[in-house]
C-alpha cells in the first residue's frame, strides 16, 4: 500500500510487480496501479507463469510479462521497448493535443476571418463555409453546406467555373476573379484563391477555397481605368513636358546624372530629343556635354530627390539653345518630377518688351514733367526720374509705395484720397486737370497742375490711374504777381479813364462855347470883319470842331471799353441812315471835289441803335473821303443777305500796306502819310475806326478791311446780322 502511495506522489514510468506478494496477488494490484497513473508501463515477473495467468495480467493492464528466473539482459530490453513505447505515447498525445489546440485554434480563425472560406468536395459540393461566406452571399451556414458551388455563380460564368474545377481536380489552382449571384439576386465581385485538398493516398479530396468580396475595388479599378486613360490622355496631350527621372549619386552621395524613366510626347516637341530613344537613358549620354554647360542643373535635381523640396526657375538650357520654366518636385526618395514648358519666343518677347519700356521710361525721364502710376491702393507703381526729383527721392525711391501718405500734406490727403477711391470704384467721373499741394521728402509743399486719364483691365475694370503733372509753384506766384499787376493796372486804367471822361466833360463846355462864338461872329459880323479877321475866326471855328470831335471820341471810348453803353435797339431803315450821312458830309465832299457812286435804293430794316450805328457809318464814310486824293471817286453799296445786311464803301484813295491793316482798327491807329504827296486830310487821333468797329461788334456784326496795298484803294466792308428783328 506504501508503494501505491509513492505511485500517487510521483510519476514513475515502469513498475515490476511480482505476480504473488506475500499479503496480495500481484495481478489484482494492476487496476489501482492503472487508475492512479494510466501511463505507468507494468512489467509482470513470476516464477509460475501460465498462459491464462499471463493473459489475465495483460486484460488488467499490464504492459509485458517476465518469468523467473531473471534474466537482466532480457529485463532491460524488455524495459527499453516500454520506454521506447512510453516515449511514443507521449509523443503522439503531444501531437494530438497540439492538433486540437491548433484545430482549436484555426478553426476559432476560419470563423471569425474577414474573408470567406469554404472547401467543396471533388464534384463541387460545398462541405463547409465560415460566416463570413455566408455574409458575403446572403445565406446562413447551414444553407449553403451541400449545395453545388454553381448555385452562386453566376449562369453565364458556369461553363468558365466548369473548367476551373477540372484544373482544380489536376492540382492547377490560381487566383481569379468571378461574378457570384447573392441571395437577393445581386451581382457581386468575388476574388478566389483556391488550394488543392489531398488525401492520405495523394488523391484529390476537394478543394479549400479563400474568397473576398472585390465588388467595391472592382467599381474603384473600372472607375480608376477612365481615370488613367483621362490622365494617361491628358499626360500625352498635355502642353507642357513632363520627364519623371531617377537621380544617380556617387560614393559621396552627391547627384552626377540622373535617368528618364519616362517622357510625354510634349518632351520630344519641346526638346527634340526621340522620346523612345529617351527613357531608360541617362541625360549624359543623350546630351554629352551638359555637364559642362549646366553643372548646377544635377545640384537643383539632386537636392529635390533627395530631400523632397519643391522648386521652380527658369533657365537657358545652352546644350538646346533654348530657354525653359521648370516646377521639380519628388514623388519617392532618389525620384523626381519635372514639368517644363519652352518658353523661348516668351523671353524674346520680353526681351522685346524690355527695350521698349527702357526706351519708354527714357521717354518719361526726357519728359519735363511728372509721370505716375497708382494702382487701385493708391500704391505707386511708376514715377519717372523727373517725379523723383521734383519730390526729392532718389530715383526708384517711392516705388512701391502710398501716393497718399508719404506726398499729400496732412491737411489734404485725406479729401484727395476719398476722391480718389469714388474715382476707382466708379462712383465719380474721371477729372482730367486738378491742382492739388504735394510734399517733397524733405517737407517741402509744391503745387502740381496734373492731367489725369483711368487705367483698366480687359474687362474694363478700372485699376489704377496713369497722370502727368508740372511743378507750377514758380508760375503760380509769377501769375499771382501777374494779376496783382493787372489788377492795379486795371485801378490805373480806371483812373485814366475817369480822368479822360472827366476831362472831355470840362473841355466841352467851353469848347462848345468857343465853337459857338466862332459860328455866330463867322454868320452875324462876316460883313463887318477883316478878311486876316475872318481867317483867324474860322481857324478858330475849325479848331474848336476838332476839339469837340475829340472829346466827344474819348467819351465815346470810356463808354465802349467801361461796358456803360446800353444800346437803345429799334427797326430802322438802313438806307435813310446812309442818305443822312452822304448829306452829312456833303460839304467836305465838295470840298475834296470827290464823285460819289452809291447803290442803296432798295429799304432795308435792322434793328440797331440809330445814334451809335450812324456814327459808325459816319466815320467809315469821313475815313474814305478824306484818304483819297481830290478828284476821287468813293463807292458805297448797301446789300442784303439772308442772314446779314453789308454796307460797303469802296475809294481809290491811297491804300493800306498789311502792317497798316494790323494797326488801322487799334486805339489811336493813325496812318502818319506827311510829306509823301499824296494831298490827303490825315487830321484826328485815329479813333474814328477803333469806335466804329466796337459799336458794329456790339451789333454782334464787325467791319472789315480789304485793300491790295499802296495806292490800291481800300474796301471797308461793314457786316450787321439779321436778328431778333420782330
Amino acid at each position: 500500500m506504501d508503494a501505491l502511495k509513492e505511485i500517487e506522489r510521483k510519476f514513475y514510468n515502469i513498475v515490476l510487480l511480482d505476480n504473488k506478494l506475500p499479503d496480495i496477488d500481484g495481478i489484482n494490484l494492476i487496476k489501482p496501479i492503472k487508475e492512479k497513473n494510466f501511463d505507468i508501463e507494468i512489467l509482470m515477473m513470476t516464477g509460475f507463469a501460465s498462459i491464462e495467468s499471463s493473459i489475465h495480467a495483460l486484460n488488467e493492464g499490464a504492459s509485458g510479462y517476465i518469468t523467473k528466473p531473471l534474466n537482466m539482459e532480457e529485463i532491460f530490453s524488455v524495459v527499453g521497448k516500454l520506454l521506447e513505447k512510453q516515449q511514443l505515447l507521449f509523443e503522439k498525445r503531444a501531437v494530438e493535443r497540439k492538433l486540437k489546440e491548433s484545430e482549436k485554434k484555426y478553426r476559432l480563425i476560419i470563423e471569425n476571418a474577414q474573408e470567406g472560406i469554404l472547401t467543396i468536395d471533388d464534384n463541387g459540393y460545398t462541405t463547409f463555409t465560415n460566416e463570413r461566406m455566408a455574409e458575403i452571399l446572403g445565406y446562413k451556414v447551414e444553407e449553403m453546406i451541400g449545395k453545388h458551388l454553381f448555385t452562386f455563380i453566376n449562369q453565364e460564368r458556369e461553363i468558365l467555373t466548369n473548367n476551373h474545377l477540372n484544373q482544380w481536380k489536376r492540382g492547377l489552382t490560381k487566383t481569379l476573379d468571378l461574378k457570384f449571384l447573392r441571395r437577393d439576386g445581386k451581382q457581386i465581385y468575388i476574388m478566389l484563391e483556391p488550394s488543392t485538398i489531398i488525401d492520405e493516398d495523394g488523391n484529390y479530396n476537394g478543394t479549400l477555397i479563400f474568397a473576398a468580396d472585390i465588388t467595391e475595388r472592382k467599381k474603384a479599378e473600372k472607375n480608376l481605368k477612365k481615370s488613367e486613360f483621362k490622365y494617361r490622355s491628358l499626360f500625352d496631350n498635355m502642353l507642357e513636358g513632363f520627364a519623371l527621372c531617377k537621380i544617380i549619386v556617387d560614393e559621396n552621395n552627391k547627384p552626377v546624372d540622373f535617368v528618364y524613366l519616362e517622357v510625354n510626347d510634349a518632351f520630344e516637341r519641346l526638346t527634340g530629343l526621340e522620346k523612345n530613344r529617351t527613357i531608360g537613358k541617362r541625360v549624359s549620354e543623350l546630351i554629352p556635354n551638359i555637364k559642362d554647360s549646366e553643372p548646377n542643373l544635377f545640384e537643383i535635381y539632386g537636392k529635390v530627390a533627395l530631400t523632397g523640396e519643391t522648386t521652380k526657375f527658369e533657365i537657358f538650357f545652352e546644350p538646346l539653345k533654348i530657354w525653359l520654366l521648370l516646377s521639380v518636385y519628388s514623388i519617392k526618395k532618389g525620384y523626381f518630377v519635372v514639368v517644363f514648358d519652352n518658353i523661348t519666343e516668351r523671353k524674346k518677347a520680353e526681351h522685346v518688351i524690355k527695350k521698349e519700356r527702357e526706351r519708354a521710361e527714357q521717354y518719361l525721364d526726357l519728359a519735363g514733367v511728372i509721370i505716375i502710376a497708382l494702382n487701385q491702393k493708391g500704391i505707386i507703381t511708376l514715377l519717372n526720374k523727373k517725379g523723383h526729383k521734383i519730390l526729392g527721392y532718389e530715383e526708384g525711391e517711392l516705388i512701391g509705395k502710398n501716393w497718399f501718405e508719404e506726398c499729400l500734406p496732412a491737411r489734404t490727403k485725406h479729401e484727395i484720397l476719398e476722391i480718389f477711391t469714388n474715382l476707382i470704384n466708379g462712383d465719380t467721373e474721371s477729372v482730367e486737370y486738378f491742382e492739388i499741394i504735394v510734399k517733397t521728402k524733405k517737407g517741402k509743399e509744391k503745387l502740381i497742375a496734373w492731367y489725369n486719364t483711368l487705367l483698366y483691365d480687359d474687362k474694363g475694370k478700372i485699376v489704377g490711374t496713369l497722370s502727368s503733372g508740372e511743378d507750377i509753384t514758380k508760375r503760380k506766384e509769377t501769375d499771382n504777381l501777374i494779376k496783382e499787376e493787372i489788377r492795379k493796372l486795371k485801378e490805373l486804367d480806371q483812373i485814366k479813364n475817369d480822368l479822360t471822361r472827366r476831362v472831355s466833360h470840362e473841355l466841352n463846355t467851353p469848347l462848345i462855347s468857343i465853337y459857338s462864338a466862332a459860328s455866330l461872329l463867322l454868320d452875324v459880323y462876316r460883313d463887318d470883319l477883316t478878311s486876316r479877321t475872318l481867317k483867324i475866326i474860322e481857324m478858330i471855328k475849325d479848331g474848336g470842331e476838332r476839339l469837340k470831335g475829340l472829346a466827344s471820341s474819348l467819351v465815346d471810348i470810356y463808354d465802349l471799353e467801361s461796358n456803360k453803353i446800353n444800346l437803345d435797339l429799334k427797326m430802322f431803315n438802313i438806307t435813310e441812315i446812309l442818305e443822312f450821312c452822304i448829306k452829312e458830309l456833303q460839304p467836305l465832299i465838295i470840298r475834296r471835289k470827290h464823285e460819289l457812286e452809291f447803290d442803296i435804293s432798295q429799304e432795308v430794316y435792322l434793328k440797331v441803335d440809330y445814334i451809335r450805328i450812324k456814327k459808325a457809318i459816319l466815320n467809315l464814310l469821313e475815313n474814305a473821303i478824306k484818304y483819297t486824293p481830290p478828284k476821287g471817286k468813293i463807292y458805297i453799296k448797301l446789300h442784303e443777305f439772308d442772314k446779314h445786311v453789308e454796307i460797303i464803301i469802296k475809294d481809290i484813295g491811297v491804300g493800306f500796306t498789311e502792317q497798316e491793316k494790323g494797326k488801322i482798327f487799334k486805339k489811336f491807329g493813325k496812318i502818319e502819310r506827311h510829306g509823301k504827296g499824296m494831298f490827303v486830310d490825315t487830321e484826328g487821333p485815329g479813333l474814328g475806326l477803333y469806335i466804329s468797329r466796337k459799336i458794329v461788334r456790339l451789333h454782334d456784326g464787325d467791319i472789315f478791311l480789304k485793300s491790295e496795298g499802296r495806292n490800291k484803294g481800300s474796301i471797308f466792308v461793314m457786316q450787321i446780322p439779321k436778328k431778333n428783328q420782330h
